[in-house]
């Protein structure tokens, strides 16, 4: 594969280094999993108001990404954690109606193009969810509770977004679902009442993985000192992340800012506070003068501690009721003073660059008891339009779309008349700069169970409510499916269909697209990149100031590049040709799609081969290397041909280089090690694509390790505490430890066995390093 996707592979290998770190960490986890002890908060909340139990040590991991192909593919990828997974809960994707299917991030392929910066066009950005980071199958945890999407923020483009905003911040006092999980955050913090703070201290200033840090920072940077009898606010703060002392999303966020300005580009990071499970404190916070003061003196206090950022997102779900808090008559009224006062804050404190941003319902009548127009007038900069979530399978009263740009006609749901242009329209109306106002798309779907559908479009069906708290087709959410689930296991848009029995249509009245099975009876309301491109036009049309997605981590580039092609950027580096997915559903004629896209729909029958120069190597030499294109392939069966050419490296000849499995013969390394690198195009005769793989060759270095009684796990059951030495699978000698301890050393491997197992320093000691 190309450099960029191998970066992405290279992330995810298992680090070996710092085995003290490892040790601390597994004894902490140790005392943690068996004693009981809360050491680090145990739970991720999620934008529907579910919880996630999270794994939360960092030790050394397990990499469960596969580099073959869910089938070939550009956009997809085995992952044997999920899919270990779904054999263990029994999901089929062709029948399961009734479970939450736990698909990891790691499925898809990154496919970020890059495009050229342009102050004219709308912007491109998106929310961040810290909690996306977790995901117990890294640490060879099969227990599906602790499973988690286990994205990695070293995937996003530095390039891809004007802004991110990472969520969510809560508001210490706050009696809601989550209240002990603020509380605690409120308490490590040093908080009272009404002051805002970040939730997850572990994954936000602590944790590594997934954050584009190492192991190895993390350890030489003292990041096993973080949390430590719950003390994190000394860690805290930008300049501890400067300094190398202090990680986590926020650290991560901080580097990606970074890498773009280093690449010309502006990228500015915001955060929210509330949304739909802590929006609780707010209507009463907002009517007293001095709790609005404290709350305010506290968002300051984010921007001091962290100057990074540059905007907050106020994600109040919703003023005068219709979330989990019934609110009050006079939220709007209390609204505009809040916002009023936190503006002159602000401006007052050396902070007048700072910028403020809400996220607010789509439908009118919400957004009317918001008092938009007078929130902008006394200081609001942005209003991100939730233009989503407008169905939902546990209270429709009809079969409907999620996140449609038009309104549709259907009398049995007047709810079908939600639609992205109607909130627009009503901000219009309202007098409201047209440049402040951004949409939504979403990069989840919406199910529903038991679907029965009369008509296409515009969609007209019945479906079977599920009760809340009842389980049902989901990702980590029941009748909610991430992209990565999508994409996974029931939209095909490189072959332009459904798969696993599920069928794509296009709503051409309400420009909305869906999945439907007659199968399993399950609907999807989703975005596709044909929803997302005619979107972010409309936005470019209608000179709004952008378009955002719920959520990044739930997308791998392809809805991202669909929002910039949409909006008119220039694409100066392509990772995947976006052309073809641009076409709408099976009961849709190509004329009546050009008509809805803009677009003219790309030909079935005309795609270009796909190169896949197979996974990169790391082998010791002399050896004969085979190289492995065999997951090339062309999409209409056409005949392809190979052709394999050296692109960097010592000079070395290749053997049968016109076929899908050439070799070269590497010599011994002059150094320690060389690498090679090796492009693959095919053709089909019309259209060619490549790719490239990287070979490392290492010169083997034996170390002087001394003798050892058995090489791990060979003995078990008869290894003596104090006593026995045995090497272990990186090639390094532990010794049991003295009892009681040492009897640990003969149980399962999976939880002992050095280095591999989870709690292995509760049984080994390190007793000689023999490898680098």
């Amino acid at each position: 594969m190309d450099n960029s996707k191998k970066a992405e592979k290279r992330t995810y290998r298992m680090k070996r280094k710092f085995q003290v770190i490892t040790v601390l960490l597994s004894i902490a986890f140790f005392f943690f999993s068996n004693l009981g002890i809360g050491m680090l908060p145990a739970m991720a909340i999620t934008k529907d108001g579910s919880s996630m139990s999270s794994p939360i040590i960092p030790a050394a991991w397990h990499n469960f990404q596969s580099n073959t192909s869910n089938g070939p593919s550009e956009l997809t990828q085995i992952d044997q954690g999920t899919e270990d997974t779904y054999n263990q809960i029994g999901f089929e994707a062709e029948t399961s109606t009734d479970l939450k299917n736990l698909t990891s991030a790691r499925v898809l392929k990154t496919v970020f193009n890059t495009y050229r910066d342009d102050s004219s066009k709308p912007k491109v950005f998106g929310y961040y969810t810290d909690w996306s980071q977790y995901d117990g199958r890294l640490d060879n945890l099969t227990d599906p509770s602790l499973a988690g999407r286990g994205y990695d923020m070293d995937k996003v483009n530095p390039l891809a977004y004007d802004q991110i905003v990472i969520g969510f911040l809560g508001i210490c006092g706050d009696q809601g679902e989550k209240a002990s999980i603020v509380q605690t955050a409120c308490n490590q913090m040093g908080y009272g009442l009404d002051h805002a703070t970040f939730i997850d201290l572990w994954g936000d200033i602590a944790a590594w993985r997934n954050n584009k840090f190492t192991q190895q920072e993390w350890g030489d940077g003292g990041g096993y000192d973080i949390g430590q009898g719950g003390v994190y606010e000394p860690y805290m703060y930008q300049s501890k992340i400067e300094a190398g002392r202090a990680f986590g999303a926020l650290g991560g966020l901080y580097r990606l800012q970074n890498e773009a300005k280093a690449l010309g580009h502006d990228l500015e990071l915001a955060f929210s506070i509330g949304g739909w499970t802590m929006s609780g404190p707010f209507s009463g916070i907002v009517a007293s003068p001095s709790r609005r003061t404290t709350l305010i003196e506290s968002i300051g206090e984010v921007f001091e501690r962290f100057p990074m950022f540059g905007r907050v997102d106020v994600d109040w779900e919703y003023p005068g009721g219709g979330g989990l808090d019934p609110g009050s008559p006079n939220d709007g009224e209390n609204y505009v003073l809040f916002m009023g006062e936190l503006r002159n804050y602000l401006d007052s404190h050396g902070m007048s660059d700072k910028k403020i941003s809400i996220a607010a319902s789509a439908v009118p009548e919400k957004m009317a008891d918001s008092n938009i127009p007078q929130l902008f007038q006394v200081g609001l900069d942005g209003i991100n339009v939730m233009t989503y979530d407008f169905f939902g399978g546990n209270w429709a009263p009809a079969l409907a779309h999620q996140t449609n740009l038009k309104a549709y006609e259907n009398g049995e749901a007047p709810e079908n008349q939600n639609s992205i242009e109607e909130s627009v329209d009503y901000l219009r109306g309202h007098g409201v700069d047209m440049r402040k106002v951004y949409i939504g798309y979403a990069a989840y779907s919406r199910n529903a169970l038991d679907a029965h559908i009369t008509d296409h479009s515009p969609l007209i069906g019945t479906f079977r409510i599920i009760p809340e708290g009842q389980e049902a087709i989901g990702t980590f959410d029941p009748l909610a499916s991430e992209y990565n689930d999508v994409l996974y296991n029931y939209f095909d848009p490189e072959n332009q269909a459904g798969k696993n029995g599920y069928h794509i249509y296009t709503d051409a009245e309400a420009n909305a697209d869906y999945l439907h099975s007659d199968t399993s009876g399950v609907f999807m309301s989703i975005d596709t990149p044909r929803s997302v491109y005619v979107k972010s036009k409309y936005a470019d049309e209608q000179n709004l100031g952008g378009i955002f997605t719920w959520t990044i981590d739930q997308d791998a580039g392809l809805l991202a590049n669909a929002a910039h092609e949409g909006a008119g950027y220039e694409v100066i580096e392509s990772n995947i040709d976006m052309e073809d997915f641009y076409f709408c559903g099976e009961n849709i004629d190509r004329e009546t799609c050009e008509d809805i896209t803009g677009l003219i729909p790309p030909d079935p029958g005309d795609k270009a081969p796909v190169a896949d120069a197979g996974s990169n190597q790391t082998i010791t030499g002399p050896a004969t290397v085979h190289l492995n294109g065999t997951g090339s392939y062309d999409p209409n069966d056409k005949p392809i041909t190979y052709s394999w050419t050296q692109s960097s490296g010592p000079s070395v000849s290749l053997m049968n280089p016109t076929t899908a499995t050439p070799s070269f013969d590497a010599p011994l390394p002059s150094s320690k090690s060389d690498t090679y690198q090796f492009t693959l195009e095919v053709s089909n005769g019309d259209k060619t694509d490549t790719d490239s793989v990287e070979v490392v060759v290492n010169k083997e270095e034996a170390g002087e390790c001394g003798d050892y009684d058995y090489v791990y796990p060979d003995g078990i059951g008869s290894y003596v505490s104090g006593e026995t030495i045995v090497q272990g699978t990186d090639g390094n000698l532990y010794q049991c430890k003295p009892h009681p301890e040492g009897g640990w050393c003969n149980q399962s491997p999976e939880a002992y066995g050095p280095v591999e197992g989870w709690a292995w320093s509760s049984a080994w000691n390190l007793h000689k390093t023999c490898t680098d």
